[in-house]
């Protein structure tokens, strides 16, 4: 069929027909059939489909082989609710420590808001803990800034490749995708490490486990050290970036001598303050702590000190001593106590000891 040229659109009715009869004559002369006739065989195709009147993402496909199984199979695209996700555990990224005030993830969400999400996240169709439609193999931190725009604009959608792939596939997808895209931090390194250390490699001696990891034994064990490191106390940084692989001795070394309380006291303190950039100021807050516990404590009870608990309507005097071979315990003299008294002073107890 002949090119519809630009001028063609501008011309009056009369050289229009002129021009009609014209391809009309040229066509019989060429052995074609008359534009009239080849124009009302156009007509007859209708110019709309599915593909134009709905989602294309939603009929994307792709064809993968899978790393380990050596399968291939069909990624379909789609664009679904992060809320009807979760993510796998055999993902190693840290669901824990994703937060809004990383600077990364600020980044990050910002080129989303700013470019739309343009990688789509990894998925298979599997019910999660709480009736979740997707599992999310690799992607989290997109779907994470999905959540989060989702809670912030009351709608959102997140781009999913979705497919039929097992769990040894999956591991491995995940790990690669961490370590092409954003490398996982060393501490959640250190923690996928131990894991597999002791689920799939728990019957190999370490120099085997170093190997199949790619790295030495002395980096293995450090970071098997950095893993001992509670999550809890990662979740005061602003980002599990912060935390290097030698700092994990650093920081266990700082705990040891710190109380539950006090340590559940610095936590709340360093996270109500502004979570922390630095291990270094982290280690100076627990010597602090320490420092700070042992000038209270540093005063001695003397032997069958007369001490008094309750409030000022109810108050109960019993004897306190220190407890022979047991330092920081001590033992209370209840002799000559009515039993209102002890029961009192056993609430009193309980509440303080909590």
């Amino acid at each position: 069929m002949m090119a519809i040229k630009s001028r063609d659109v501008n011309l009056g009715e009369g050289t229009k027909n002129q021009e009609s009869a014209g391809e009309q004559g040229r066509g019989a002369s060429l052995g074609r059939a008359p534009l009239a006739q080849r124009t009302e065989r156009l007509s007859r195709t209708p110019l709309s489909s599915d593909l134009l009147t709905r989602d294309p993402t939603q009929f994307a496909k792709t064809k993968i082989t899978l790393p380990v199984s050596k399968k291939g199979i069909e990624l379909t695209l789609r664009e679904i609710d992060p809320d009807e996700t979760w993510v796998s555990p055999l993902n190693p990224r840290n669901q824990e420590l994703l937060s809004e005030d990383d600077p990364e993830l600020r980044t990050f969400r910002k080129k989303i808001q700013d470019e739309t999400q343009r990688d789509p996240v990894l998925a298979r169709v599997n019910p999660g803990p709480n009736g979740e439609q997707f599992e999310i193999i690799y992607g989290s931190r997109r779907r994470f800034v999905a959540k989060l725009e989702k809670g912030t604009h009351g709608a959102f959608l997140l781009k999913a490749n979705i497919g039929d792939i097992g769990d040894a596939d999956a591991a491995r997808l995940a790990r690669a995708e961490n370590d092409d895209r954003t490398s996982l931090s060393p501490y959640e390194r250190a923690c996928d490490y131990a894991k597999q250390k002791q689920t799939t490699y728990r019957e190999y001696d370490q120099g085997a486990v170093a190997a199949v990891f790619g790295i030495s034994q002395s980096s293995l064990s450090l970071y098997l050290t950095l893993a001992k490191v509670p999550v809890r106390v990662v979740s005061v940084f602003i980002s599990p970036s912060v935390i290097a692989l030698r700092d994990g001795g650093k920081i266990l070394q700082a705990l040891e001598g710190l109380s539950e309380q006090a340590l559940f006291d610095l936590i709340e303190g360093s996270i109500a303050a502004g979570k922390l950039e630095r291990v270094s100021a982290f280690i100076a807050l627990c010597n602090q702590r320490l420092q700070d516990g042992k000038r209270k404590g540093s005063s001695k009870v003397a032997a069958n000190r007369s001490v008094e608990y309750g409030d000022k309507k109810a108050r109960v005097t019993g004897k306190l001593a220190l407890k022979r071979g047991k330092k920081g315990e001590y033992r209370i003299d209840l002799a000559g106590l009515e039993k209102e008294d002890i029961d009192r002073l056993d609430t009193f107890l309980s509440q303080f000891c909590r």
